[in-house]
């Protein structure tokens, strides 16, 4: 078998750098289905592509930590500008894109482009969509090795049922079973179990033994307890059908770290708000530094920062704390909308006008970014064409009024010499 792995990445194989990150040709088109003794974990990228560049060095020590765990994916990568047919033949359009290649399976990575996330991807599809428990100690080390974890307890007639849920939600979430029940844990039950960094848990049982809202109630429930948002994952989550409490902080991407203190201690005063607050079915508590996405669900400039928000993924109605965004004002603000209080008006939406006013909100928040980013690239690129479609602008419409007006000036000096004469 190792031979034929040595075999396949020689054939395949344009350039290997100094860490473990494969690259591939072309000729892996052929060679992937072909050969399934191991999965595939290909990253699709371009040399232009900032978003790529930034993701390079999280890449490499995913590759490194799947080869000191000896997972067996083969972790790569395929510069799209030179080997267009392997784009084209996996529909990629976008770049960066992780997609996960067994033989006829193909899975693209949706997560948080981080190290842990894309690590937990590559593991969760190597292995059957639920894996078996044989002990219940072994609960307790799945929920501090996982955030969140699916399990069903003991032999039920939703089994069946289960699994296939588990089958189609295989590449984002957790899914066990455990043939015998657990002390802590009903007979004939599904949970989703919950932990925190902070150590706390939350238990949530499904008690709708409907075929049909099984994998509505995993998916509406599957994010960690305080989940951070991204590009990555919010699509994800404003398909909750969930009310998202959001803490809005500063981040020092390039460090990982929190701008300052008063961040830190205002995302942990929201976290510790997650935990307490009694209502949890309705909400889903998060955290956020990319501050363009929630700006652009509101329409407009959030500040100042920190702050929060609280938007109702279905309608993209949101609600802004009355008065400093301190934990008594969170906490009144969650009660009442809780309490169905007819005295809180939400603002925005998702109607057509909504959308129209956060299409252009967009457009003027990108074209404002580019020119603090380079100024003058952006008066090149913007202003140039601008102004040649004044000038034909100009050509085209004010030529005929100069002519109009030399025909009239000639006209007059032919009817002043025929006065004289």
């Amino acid at each position: 078998m190792c031979l034929s792995i040595l075999a396949v990445l020689c054939f395949i194989l344009t350039s290997v750098s100094s860490n473990r990150v494969i690259e591939l040709n072309e000729k892996f088109l052929d060679i992937y289905k072909r050969d399934g003794a191991n999965p595939w974990l290909v990253m699709f990228y371009a040399p232009w592509c900032h978003h790529c560049k930034q993701l390079e060095p999280t890449y490499a020590l995913v590759a490194q930590s799947i080869h000191n765990e000896d997972i067996g994916v083969l972790v790569s990568r395929v510069d799209c500008t030179k080997y267009t047919s392997v784009a084209t033949h996996f529909s990629v359009r976008g770049f960066p894109t992780i997609l996960y290649i067994h033989k006829n399976r193909i899975v693209e990575f949706l997560g948080d482009r981080t190290r842990e996330d894309i690590i937990d991807f590559g593991k969760r599809l190597t292995g059957p969509p639920s894996r078996p428990i044989k002990n219940c100690k072994d609960v307790d080390n799945l929920r501090k090795k996982h955030q969140v974890i699916v399990v069903h307890f003991g032999p039920n007639p939703v089994w069946s049922n289960f699994s296939e849920v588990a089958e189609s939600l295989h590449s984002s979430t957790w899914f066990y079973h455990s043939p015998s029940s657990c002390e802590k844990y009903s007979d004939n039950s599904i949970y989703i179990l919950k932990s925190s960094s902070l150590g706390q848990e939350m238990d949530l049982k499904y008690e709708n033994k409907s075929d049909n809202s099984l994998k509505e109630w995993v998916y509406s429930n599957k994010f960690p307890h305080f989940v951070k948002i991204s590009h990555a994952n919010l699509n994800q989550l404003l398909r909750s059908g969930k009310l998202l409490v959001i803490a809005i902080v500063e981040e020092v991407k390039s460090i990982g770290r929190l701008a300052t203190q008063q961040h830190v201690d205002f995302k942990n005063m929201v976290e510790n708000i997650a935990h307490s607050f009694d209502d949890q079915d309705k909400f889903v508590f998060c955290w956020t530094s990319f501050v363009d996405l929630i700006n652009s669900i509101a329409m407009h400039t959030i500040s100042p920062i920190p702050n929060l928000i609280i938007i109702n993924s279905t309608t993209l109605e949101y609600f802004r704390v009355d008065g400093e965004p301190n934990s008594q004002n969170i906490l009144n603000l969650l009660k009442g909308i809780s309490d169905g209080d007819i005295n809180l008006r939400p603002s925005g939406g998702d109607g057509y006008h909504h959308r129209l006013i956060r299409w252009a909100y967009d457009g003027y928040s990108s074209l404002t970014n580019m020119y603090k980013g380079n100024p003058i690239l952006t008066l090149l690129v913007f202003g140039l064409p601008m102004i040649f479609l004044s000038i034909i602008l100009y050509s085209s419409c004010c030529s005929d009024v100069f002519e109009a007006r030399e025909e009239d000036d000639e006209d007059e000096e032919d009817s002043t010499h025929n006065k004289q004469d």
